[in-house]
């Protein structure tokens, strides 16, 4: 073992705290003088003309604004390795074996008497890996016997990362493995029981497992066409009949029904009608609106969302202004008023970090998708943990939204401009990195509040779009940011060993949000590609679903078709005709980069009491001039009191119409692996230990020495500090290792039955370490008095058990409020541990509380995860915990 210190600079970059990192990817700054007027785009992976997408053997064609054919196919992977690496699962969590070891199968000789054992992991990888046809099925025996035999005679199992399984708390063993369809998280592992070992009868604990390794084909469609276009929005007509194909796929996709039920998409479905249902569907979008509220609270009835996502749900607040803007109903206004203020007020409590001024919230993407958002030693209390940016601009430009919703009331002496002005402030102080020029993905890391070393490109665009990121920052971040030649990645840069449903994706409706940021900052180099990318996937695909990998331009199979029909839509309607939809009118902006030649018409637009036939001539980022029926305008505004049918000619001066700079990722950036490690007293062990990167240890978040070895030791006299570890490599540095607090000095005051009425003791098996009790479900507050020997800030968190769900990031997630000495302090989070598993004992989330010498009263309770009202599950709590802080 071997710690080496070393002095480092200690500036803001991907933490509080971070690490000087030199950041190294090919990337080529261009304009696009290089590409030619007559294309929309070309490089060297594809060219999209006004009426075509070609790359390499494969094209598509746009042969009427109703029909669109494509050759496009993508063979299906035939071949694996052949030799997997498997894991077994327990209680759906990853516990079996060591981080970074494995049971190894050699499929060429797989044989029924191929046997693998529970606790032993083989220590020879295979040699000569190689790749063969995928097999039909993975069958093996697995012995579970070692398992079984401790549970049965002892009551319990102590896994080899100290994992403590009950007899009582057993739900059964799983196996995972590196290959499709095995290739799953272990928290998701309770919604695939076909992949459960002890489901078939065992004999003295060997079990028959036999696992179907088929895979469902990619279907490819080759044609989109219909008889004509819609006569319920308004028809778009130009020289790029790409352009006017795409924008009629798209209008017939939002005419489809909407799935059902839509608990998992009110985001998606909020984005949609944000980017255009409003204005081209404003009834319908109201209707739906008042679907995703459930008493007052944006959170549709029935969902079974986490509370933490309410503050992504916030974009709710974003479409049902956008309606209002397109409709000036101030009845609906009213409506959305109160939804918005008591929704937020709700938020405000629950979620506000009072540390940073951030707010809390969970990944807002596909549900399925959400472990690519986290690093996989996050459970559902960590993510909760987090401070995403996306989640925080939301709010930033909600309080902003209520600001305005409060000045057409004329309401006096409002505060949400204030608030809005200290999230501005917290997002820009905490999320901004000024040595990337970039806004960090998230904080994370509990009370560390490190940077993450991604970026999330979708909530960039929403900082640049609502102003959060000022001009300066807004042009940095539009021309800086890598584009690859497919689009821009939601999520910036990559991360190894994960599949590209979020980590390497090119989603339509981001890259929408992206070009609509573009526009805005007067980027037209980086719209055109932008434009070009939305064109290229969804033509060759044929389909509005088509969301395609970053680094490739393969598709992806998960995606939105409603939000990204609604983003194409919003390419023609807010950047070529540039309508921003305003209380009392129209403002005109168009975005027209040079590639887009010709007229460009919006026909039998309806806008309130007008019918509105929009005609844009000519290229640029300004206008040359402005009619209203043949009169000129005075400025580029047209009153909302319009009545009857008119005519809009725009001619654009053909300024700027091929400037600003775009960044193009010529390779794919990966960030180093996430380091694991456990740890055993004192001494913390990196599984992962590769001689050819380095590593930092990072103490209270701050980088402190350089870890030369695998293992490292150390002896804390404070009272309380927190170690993690970091890889680097030449382009930067990983997500940190699972943070490690040591703590010397706490204090655990039991809760038992006569602190409070409302609690009632449980009874637990004999044995069992500690005596638990069950925090009734009841709008008053549970008490309990703690001793300090000073004044000061105290670290709290809660000693708890939880079997209401799997231990899943998309289980329901019950929040503690805390008060201390009749004063609020904040809420822990105090997740599932696993469907009925009410033994397995957990520590919540953490809040700094600040607190009297001598005695202090705390109160407790327990609120519901998707209403944040009185609880209704069952939550056990063994003792809450006292530690001072070092601070």
């Amino acid at each position: 073992m071997h710690i080496e210190m070393q002095v480092i600079y200690k500036i803001r970059h991907f933490g509080v705290v971070g690490l000087v990192l030199i950041l190294v990817t090919t990337l080529v700054s261009c304009s696009q003088a290089s590409m030619r007027n007559d294309v929309i785009v070309e490089n060297e992976n594809y060219t999209v003309t006004a009426d075509s997408v070609v790359e390499g053997q494969w094209s598509a064609r746009a042969l009427s604004d109703t029909h669109i054919t494509s050759n496009y196919s993508l063979p299906a992977s035939d071949s694996v390795p052949s030799v997997v690496q498997l894991r077994l699962v327990i209680n759906c969590r990853d516990n079996e074996l060591l981080p970074a070891r494995y049971h190894y199968v050699d499929l060429e000789n797989l044989t029924d008497s191929t046997v693998i054992k529970v606790f032993s992991p083989d220590t020879v990888k295979p040699a000569a890996i190689h790749n063969i046809a995928r097999p039909r099925s993975l069958r093996l025996k697995v012995d579970l016997s070692e398992l079984e035999n401790a549970l049965r005679n002892k009551g319990l199992v102590i896994t080899p990362t100290n994992d403590t399984i009950y007899q009582q708390d057993f739900q059964g063993v799983w196996l995972t493995a590196d290959i499709a369809p095995l290739n799953i998280d272990a928290a998701q592992c309770w919604n695939h029981q076909e992949l459960r070992v002890d489901g078939s009868p065992g004999n003295g604990g060997m079990y028959q497992v036999n696992i179907p390794l088929d895979l469902a084909p990619t279907p490819q469609i080759t044609e989109w066409k219909i008889d004509a276009p819609s006569s319920g929005a308004p028809r778009y007509t130009s020289d790029q009949t790409i352009m006017n194909a795409l924008y009629n796929m798209s209008v017939a996709e939002l005419e489809k029904p909407v799935p059902q039920p839509f608990h998992f998409m009110v985001a998606q479905e909020c984005y949609a009608i944000a980017l255009a249902l409003a204005y081209t569907h404003p009834q319908p979008s109201m209707s739906m609106l008042r679907e995703m509220v459930n008493d007052s609270i944006v959170n549709a009835s029935g969902s079974q969302q986490p509370y933490t996502t309410l503050a992504n749900n916030m974009i709710w607040a974003t479409a049902a202004w956008n309606v209002y803007c397109a409709t000036g109903d101030k009845q609906w206004l009213t409506y959305a008023f109160n939804v918005t203020s008591r929704s937020m007020k709700a938020i405000e409590k629950l979620l506000l970090d009072s540390s940073t001024g951030l707010y809390h919230a969970m990944s807002p993407y596909y549900p399925t998708s959400m472990r690519q958002y986290y690093p996989v030693w996050m459970t559902t209390r960590d993510a909760w943990e987090t401070m995403p940016l996306v989640a925080n601009v939301i709010m930033e430009h909600t309080f902003r939204l209520l600001e305005a919703m409060a000045d057409e009331f004329e309401m006096q002496s409002s505060t949400y401009a204030s608030q809005a002005d200290r999230l501005k402030d917290a997002i820009n102080h905490r999320l901004w990195n000024e040595n990337r020029g970039c806004y960090s993905q998230y904080l994370y890391g509990g009370l560390l509040a490190m940077q993450s070393p991604c970026v999330d490109n979708m909530a960039q665009a929403m900082s640049i779009l609502w102003d959060v990121a000022d001009d300066d920052r807004a042009e940095t971040l539009i021309g800086e940011t890598p584009i690859t030649n497919y689009g821009v990645p939601l999520l910036y840069p990559h991360r190894p060993q994960l599949t590209p449903e979020l980590n390497d994706a090119v989603i339509p409706m981001v890259q929408a949000l992206w070009n609509l940021a573009a526009a805005k900052t007067g980027n037209l180099s980086m719209l055109r590609r932008g434009m070009g990318a939305l064109l290229r996937q969804q033509v060759l695909f044929a389909s509005c679903a088509g969301a395609c990998t970053a680094s490739s331009g393969k598709p992806l199979s998960r995606s939105h078709p409603r939000s990204n029909a609604a983003g194409n839509i919003a390419m023609v309607m807010r950047v070529i005709a540039g309508m921003n939809f305003l209380p009392n009118g129209i403002e005109f902006q168009p975005r027209v980069p040079v590639c887009f030649t010709g007229a460009k018409t919006i026909k039998g637009f309806n806008y309130r009491r007008a019918v509105l036939d929009i005609t844009i001539k000519g290229s640029g980022s300004e206008l040359s001039s402005i009619t209203l029926d043949g009169k000129a305008l005075d400025d580029n505004f047209v009153n909302g009191n319009l009545q009857g049918n008119h005519k809009i000619v725009i001619t654009m001066n053909g300024e700027n119409a091929g400037s600003g700079k775009a960044t193009i990722a010529q390779s794919p950036h990966y960030l180093p692996p996430t380091p694991e490690w456990l740890w055993n007293g004192f001494y913390g062990t990196n599984y992962t230990y590769d001689q050819q990167l380095g590593y930092k240890i990072l103490i209270n978040g701050e980088p402190t020495y350089s870890m030369r070895d695998s293992v490292m030791g150390t002896r804390d006299t404070v009272s309380y500090r927190t170690y993690s570890l970091v890889a680097i490599n030449r382009y930067g540095h990983s997500f940190i290792a699972e943070p490690h607090s040591i703590v010397t000095t706490a204090r655990c005051y039991p809760l038992s039955k006569t602190n409070n009425n409302l609690l009632t003791t449980l009874n637990t098996p004999a044995g069992y370490p500690h005596a638990l009790i069950q925090l009734d479900n009841d709008t008053t507050w549970a008490t309990t008095t703690v001793k300090t020997d000073e004044a000061g800030l105290y670290i709290i968190d809660l000693a708890y058990c939880n079997g209401n769900g799997p231990q899943s990031l998309l289980s329901p997630c019950d929040l503690v409020l805390i008060n201390a000495n009749g004063h609020y302090q904040g809420c822990v989070a105090t997740p599932s541990m696993g469907t009925s598993q009410w033994l397995t004992m957990n520590y919540s989330s953490r809040i700094v509380a600040r607190l009297l010498k001598g005695d202090n009263s705390l109160s407790l309770r327990v609120v519901n995860p998707t209403t944040g009202t009185s609880s209704t599950t069952k939550l056990l709590l063994s003792h809450l915990r006292l530690i001072k802080s070092n601070q």
